[in-house]
């Protein structure tokens, strides 16, 4: 099992996750619109440091949830969107 919350996740409930065989990694989104990317041996952080990949969109209250999530076609940049409220 892999728990987000221990990786100071905002909003703890993954949303969807995605799991690359090849470097036994799984990447997940939370809630919150945090986005972590795991490893698939013991759940440790793959991020220098800890914490989310990318977080966006999001408040410890949660009053808001990330729509949309785009990846730029050639650039490592992201386009979020969301109705913040």
């Amino acid at each position: 099992m892999i728990d987000v919350a221990v990786h100071g996740s905002v909003g703890p409930i993954v949303r969807s996750l995605d799991f690359d065989a090849a470097n036994m990694r799984v990447l997940t989104s939370t809630l919150a619109a945090e986005v972590f990317e795991l490893s698939a041996r013991d759940g440790t952080n793959c991020m220098v440091g800890g914490g989310p990949l990318l977080q966006g969109h999001a408040h410890s209250d949660l009053d808001c949830e990330l729509h949309g999530l785009a990846p730029h076609p050639t650039s490592a940049r992201w386009d979020t969107n969301a109705l913040d409220l």
